[in-house]
């Protein structure tokens, strides 16, 4: 075989190696409602290790994510403390907008 031919084929199983590797983050607006209910929830039942475990099975449930997709998620926004903030202030934003709509509830 030539040369180029074998250079395609290593691109190819590169390509796939890579695409394969990557976890899956959940999308960001979703992250957002699920993180609400996160500290909600931890604020009802607690922050050990336990608890926390049950919460996130219940979350990973109600919000259609796997403990991976959660857990890339969460590598993904603590590796830049910029990110993460923009992220909370999202997150600060939305539980505000929740906490006004319930209050209109008779």
């Amino acid at each position: 075989m030539k040369w180029y031919i074998w250079v395609a084929i290593i691109l190819v199983f590169a390509v796939l190696l890579l695409l394969t590797g990557c976890k899956s983050r959940i999308p960001e607006s979703k992250f957002v409602s699920y993180y609400i209910d996160f500290v909600v929830m931890q604020d009802s039942l607690g922050r050990d290790k336990a608890s926390t475990d049950k919460i996130i099975d219940a979350l990973d449930k109600k919000y259609s994510v796997t403990r991976k997709e959660y857990e890339a998620t969460i590598d993904y926004y603590s590796a830049d403390t910029e990110r993460w903030e923009l992220f909370f202030n999202k997150v600060i934003k939305e539980a505000q907008k929740k906490e006004k709509e319930a209050l209109k509830k008779p």
